[in-house]
């Protein structure tokens, strides 16, 4: 009986595999595959929600971190990537090594009003795990820069209100 079983199952993967071959392999196309409804097309930059400078309503918390990006003049002023630890663009100022506060690894540059901030996971698992940030210091709300100083593991009593005053608090 046991025999009978094993070949009738043989035969059946028999037939699949002349079934497979005999209608040949799918043809690789450069085209892309089918959508539903109509083409998607990318916001500008300059409209992406949570893109520095969109416009925003003040008091929405972004709860992956506690933070408010909504800055003074009711733009954006805290742009937050949580899944990726590098910046996907080209950062026009060099990353320094700010401080370590285990498990992260912080660095940071200021180039003009803006802030560049990398937080890396040293114990993670999962490469390239931690956030990436750019803030515009000038439209910074009190309460935005002590979010964005509480991220940093900086004191959060008083909020850094100047370039220079970040500058300063990023060199200790």
């Amino acid at each position: 009986m046991l025999v009978v079983m094993i070949g009738r199952c043989l035969v059946l993967l028999a037939l699949v595999a002349c079934h497979s071959v005999a209608d040949g392999p799918q043809p690789i196309t450069s085209e892309p595959p089918p959508t539903q409804g109509p083409p998607r097309t990318a916001p500008t930059p300059e409209a992406a929600p949570g893109k520095l400078g969109a416009s925003c309503t003040p008091g929405q918390r972004d709860e992956r971190y506690g933070v408010d990006p909504c800055g003074a003049k009711q733009r954006i002023a805290l742009e937050m990537n949580p899944r990726q630890a590098v910046f996907t663009r080209e950062v026009p100022c060099t990353l320094g090594a700010s401080h370590t506060r285990a498990p992260n690894e912080i660095t940071s540059c200021i180039e003009g009003d803006r802030l560049f901030v990398q937080s890396m996971c040293q114990m993670c698992r999962v490469p390239l795990s931690g956030w990436a940030a750019v803030a515009q210091l000038d439209e910074l709300t009190p309460e935005g820069a002590r979010d964005l100083q509480g991220l940093l593991h900086l004191p959060t009593g008083s909020a850094l209100s100047t370039t220079a005053a970040w500058k300063q608090a990023l060199a200790r």
